[in-house]
């Protein structure tokens, strides 16, 4: 909805792209200005919508254009449909997070099941172990080529 960067043309207020995020700068004398706008997202959400009602009601006496008005109204709008696409982003990551958890679960559940009847497979190798990067069994020799040089494989426990 916005290209680039938008700076505000009033004085010591710029709009920083997409975060909205009003920043105050030095007054003349070189001193830092307090903040007046809240820093929470609801609370400034709610604190933008009154001020906008409060602009829209007094513009004139204020000495608004319309014009100036309507950017006002169409900056709130912004920041009011991305706080909504946040929360319901933050809401569906939550869900995925859950679904994810779930799945996970039931995923290392199946995995267990099926490695511990592979493992008790009397015929299941320890070269199907490894490639399965599952538990290899003591008893079983090494083949020749992991077995250290000048050694004789020979199985343990026979």
């Amino acid at each position: 909805m916005f290209p680039g960067f938008l700076f505000a043309y009033k004085k010591n207020i710029r709009i920083v792209p997409l975060s909205f995020a009003c920043v105050p700068v030095n007054n003349d004398k070189g001193e830092r200005m307090p903040d007046y706008l809240p820093r929470s997202d609801n609370i400034f959400d709610e604190w933008f919508r009154n001020f906008l009602a409060g602009v829209k009601r007094q513009g004139s006496k204020l000495g608004l254009t319309d014009d100036e008005i309507g950017e006002i109204g169409m900056i709130q709008r912004s920041w009011s449909d991305a706080l909504d696409r946040h929360r319901a982003a933050r809401q569906a990551a939550r869900e995925a997070a859950a679904c994810k958890k779930t799945a996970r679960q039931a995923g290392d559940q199946t995995i267990r099941k099926y490695v511990r009847m592979i493992q008790a497979r009397p015929a299941t190798t320890n070269r199907q172990r490894r490639e399965l990067k599952i538990a290899a069994q003591k008893d079983e020799a090494l083949p020749p080529a992991l077995a250290p040089p000048g050694t004789h494989t020979v199985p343990i426990g026979y």
